[in-house]
């Protein structure tokens, strides 16, 4: 079953509106941006405020528990409000959330910010995950959801090479600082470019459960938490691993720039082939990200064999979230916002397990084994694919 297919009988009472897709899409890229940021600035972060780059490391993982957490409770509890509403007060505290981050001299406030950050993330994936069928007609929602998506996909990868380009060119606060003024854009465009989107059907903890219990689901809920937890136990401290290859200052920037280009690539290659041949796409994307770490560990790390590993490790990644979400989509078209928050708490469970175990295990025994255990996830992740 294609993705524009599944939702044809239920796009009767959709919004023409590309100008509303592009908008969602900057929404989903600034709020992922934002969650991805910190990635990029653990050292700077962590030697102005005197704390552990492990430590520092908890700007990560925070946001993905809220999120994780929050993201179904906000589709439950907000059953009857526009969701527009939602969407435009989701933007408003991520920029509150930002502004903090650029100005406050204490990490624990950095840390409470950073909280709220993963009810942004909740608030937003969740509802723009499944809106592309009240935005545009049913021949053109495969299109708009790779567009939303591709926006997660942009900030992704882009997010952490634009944090290491203006946090060495300026510093790290003026990172948050763009990101604060990139929230307030996007208010200002969510609140003039969107319609109203009143609830269609009505979430409910029954709903819920029954998706859960679905094979189809829960089996892509697992591939999701095993493929992002074992690509973030060793991508969340991709720069301590690249500086310890003497990779460093514009180097760094350009090679985590080359990064994000593939990964961009990755989304739309892999948006249409998910379209069509879902499965097989997702068995490409975790083997090219085997196959990437693999390499880590096997070649020496000069600039020429890490920029290609990099794009590898790019394109393949690029293609998650749009072949993942597509999974749900054409699974679940009728009940999209009960397994796109499911979906999104498990992905950022993901992002925070594997945060929390790359810490753990880069102090107990260092990056080779970090990387041998991402291989280990995501092999098991593949299995699961069949």
């Amino acid at each position: 079953m294609s993705l524009n297919s599944s939702i044809g009988s239920s796009s009767n009472n959709y919004q023409h509106s590309w100008k509303a897709v592009l908008a969602a899409t900057l929404a989903t890229f600034t709020v992922v941006t934002t969650e991805m940021l910190p990635i990029g600035l653990l050292n700077p972060i962590a030697a102005q405020y005197l704390v552990s780059t492990s430590t520092a490391g908890l700007l990560m993982t925070l946001p993905a528990i809220i999120a994780a957490i929050s993201a179904p409770i906000i589709i439950l509890f907000t059953r009857t409000l526009d969701r527009k509403i939602i969407l435009v007060f989701g933007a408003f505290l991520l920029m509150a959330c930002n502004l903090i981050a650029a100005f406050t001299p204490h990490f624990s406030l950095l840390l409470i910010s950073r909280a709220f950050v993963g009810i942004c993330i909740g608030i937003i994936w969740s509802i723009a995950g499944g809106i592309a069928p009240r935005l545009v007609p049913p021949k053109k929602v495969s299109l708009a959801t790779s567009l939303i998506f591709g926006g997660v996909a942009a900030a992704s990868v882009i997010g952490v090479p634009l944090s290491v380009f203006i946090g060495e060119w300026l510093g790290w606060r003026k990172a948050f600082l763009l990101m604060g003024s990139l929230s307030f854009t996007l208010t200002l465009l969510l609140m003039y470019y969107f319609p109203p989107l009143p609830v269609q059907s009505i979430p409910t903890i029954k709903a819920f459960i029954y998706q859960i219990k679905r094979p189809i689901i829960y089996i892509a809920l697992l591939i999701t938490f095993l493929l992002v937890s074992g690509h973030f136990l060793v991508f969340t401290y991709i720069r301590p691993l690249l500086l310890s290859s003497d990779i460093s200052g514009e180097k760094l920037g350009i090679i985590l720039l080359l990064y994000g280009v593939s990964g961009i690539l990755g989304n739309f290659i892999f948006g249409i082939s998910s379209n069509s041949r879902l499965h097989l796409s997702i068995r490409l994307i975790i083997t090219g990200i085997i196959l990437a770490l693999i390499i880590f560990i096997i070649a020496p790390l000069n600039i020429i064999n890490t920029s290609i590993n990099m794009i590898l490790w790019g394109i393949s990644y690029g293609g998650v979230s749009v072949a993942l979400m597509t999974w749900m989509i054409v699974n679940s078209s009728k009940n999209i916002e009960i397994t796109s928050s499911l979906y999104i708490s498990i992905f950022n469970i993901g992002i925070a397990a594997g945060s929390v175990l790359g810490s753990l295990l880069i102090a107990l025994s260092g990056i080779n084994t970090v990387l041998i255990i991402a291989i280990v996830l995501l092999s098991i992740a593949f299995l699961c694919t069949k």
